[in-house]
């Protein structure tokens, strides 16, 4: 084989395989499965917070309290953490606070 039939044969290779890398896939095959109904979701009933104490059956325990005061300020600033006992489960309790950071 001389070179130059050896070049036209790796040409032709080469353009049959970019060819065949420029076909367009088979399409998917078409599932036949019917589709399932979305889960039931139950509503979120909004309710007003309540106002005043916790309820009876959770209890503090514990508060830790970390102040900074500036006597030349009219506020203060700080950290404060509260450890409760509940008696029983709760979906929510409620906190009456301005912006807490809750962890």
């Amino acid at each position: 084989m001389t070179p130059r039939t050896s070049a036209s044969v790796l040409l032709g290779a080469a353009s049959l395989l970019v060819l065949a890398a420029c076909t367009t896939p088979e399409p998917a095959a078409e599932t036949t499965a019917e589709p399932t109904a979305p889960a039931e979701v139950a509503p979120i009933r909004l309710e007003e917070p309540p106002t005043g104490q916790l309820p009876a059956d959770v209890h503090p325990v514990a508060y830790r309290l970390d102040l900074v005061t500036d006597p030349h300020k009219d506020s203060f600033t700080g950290h404060e953490e509260i450890d409760i006992s509940m008696d029983g489960p709760h979906a929510r309790i409620w906190l009456h606070d301005l912006g807490p950071d809750v962890s």
